[in-house]
């Protein structure tokens, strides 16, 4: 299941939002030198893979620590989303920029978010308009053939989100034509 929430966010809410987290001053980003903290869980085929670093700032960690103090803040956004949580494993936020010789074809690794149950959901908020789509695959067997077309993908659009079931396969893009993509992106265990 991978349910598209459109323009959700009040428009001022998705402003704030935007200028906070672009603002040098009030936003701490932090070096990662890929998309992923961890390795995928089957062997990925394909020539389209292109891994890259990306500027992540975390507001709940794994083990359930508030790392920010805009925590609220992005809690309010999943509640506008109509979003139920009974308990949150992590919320994050990715930044990625342009990067030279990626094509729409490119992609990061793809994984599956990692949370300690099943019945985890993803939702991925977008909090700017970008290129760099959010790739889809239904579950492969030994291997992901990375080279095939994804089942399902989009476009970041400000103030839209993406909810799915945390072990579905997906992957970021870096953007092509727009010189950023920044997302929030919550693992939950909704009520």
């Amino acid at each position: 299941m991978i349910k598209v929430i459109k323009d959700f966010l009040p428009k001022d809410i998705q402003d704030n939002l935007k200028d906070l987290m672009i603002s040098p001053s009030k936003f701490a980003w932090y070096f990662n030198h890929e998309t992923t903290s961890y390795g995928p869980d089957v062997k990925q085929t394909g020539d389209n893979l292109i891994e890259q670093p990306q500027l992540t700032h975390i507001f709940l960690n794994e083990d359930g620590d508030i790392r920010s103090a805009y925590y609220n803040i992005v809690c309010n956004v999943a509640r506008y989303a109509n979003i139920n949580v009974k308990h949150w494993y992590r919320i994050k936020a990715n930044l990625l920029f342009n990067k030279t010789g990626f094509t729409k074809d490119n992609f990061n690794t793809v994984h599956r978010d990692r949370q300690p149950k099943d019945g985890a959901y993803s939702f991925i908020y977008y909090v700017n308009d970008s290129d760099g789509e959010t790739k889809f695959w239904k579950e492969p067997t030994s291997y992901l053939n990375v080279n095939t077309e994804p089942d399902f993908k989009y476009k970041p659009k400000k103030g839209t989100g993406v909810l799915f079931d945390s072990h579905t396969w997906h992957c970021s893009s870096a953007p092509i034509k727009n010189d950023y993509r920044m997302v929030i992106n919550y693992i939950f265990q909704p009520k």
